[in-house]
């Protein structure tokens, strides 16, 4: 099925890392039944889905068979893929605005996500986006796309387009996979990075539908 249960499982935790439910100690000791409460929630969720959602024909998920990936691209967006100067292999969508989510498969940068510390991959990450990418207040935290650790960043940069100087927010998913690089990113463009961000919200729900269907294949007959 195209929402399988690992594929509920992950977007409930992106609306958890989100900000919606938060879950600390301090929350245990006033609200013992509290994890009982997002279990509950989170079984609805999964239920929800499963009724509402059916199984997409076989073309609206994208198969790249050389590096073994697929992903299901907002339905109506206009399809692209092929080689950049920065990605081995890349594919995306985007629609009339001009919202784009595109994975990109690329060698990883040197000292990028190399340790099993989320704090100081999550440094590392904040680093390349600001170093290499020109990005503005990084943000970054460890996230899962179908089992598999991500490390999520989020951020601004201004870029020289046909039409000006225009902010772009940028949302970006690391995944290190069999010594590669797997970036999915999403991103807007505006006047401003309010305008922006403004705008990313607005798709946000197309967003991360598509990004939360990511999934990385073995090769068959392994287990």
């Amino acid at each position: 099925m195209f929402w399988r249960k690992d594929h509920v499982w992950i977007l409930a935790h992106f609306v958890l890392s989100e900000g919606s439910i938060s879950f600390h100690k301090e929350a245990a000791r006033i609200m013992p039944n509290a994890r009982r409460l997002i279990a509950l929630v989170l079984a609805c969720l999964f239920a929800s889905a499963l009724a509402s959602c059916s199984e997409p024909e076989t073309g609206k998920r994208y198969h790249d068979e050389k590096f073994r990936y697929s992903i299901v691209f907002p339905e109506g967006w206009e399809r692209f893929d092929g080689p950049t100067n920065y990605c081995l292999a890349s594919a995306g969508a985007k629609n009339p605005e001009g919202i784009q989510i595109y994975v990109c498969v690329s060698e990883p940068p040197k000292m990028f996500l190399s340790t099993r510390s989320d704090y100081v991959n999550c440094e590392q990450a904040k680093d390349y986006v600001t170093e290499v990418l020109k990005g503005t207040d990084p943000d970054c935290r460890s996230a899962r796309i179908i089992y598999r650790k991500v490390y999520a960043t989020y951020y601004t940069r201004r870029v020289q387009t046909s039409e000006g100087v225009k902010a772009q927010f940028v949302s970006q998913s690391y995944l290190l996979w069999g010594g590669l690089l797997y970036t999915v990113t999403c991103y807007t463009m505006a006047d401003t990075a309010e305008d922006a961000r403004a705008l990313y919200q607005k798709y946000n729900p197309q967003l991360l539908q598509s990004e939360s269907t990511f999934f990385i294949h073995r090769p068959e007959g392994e287990e």
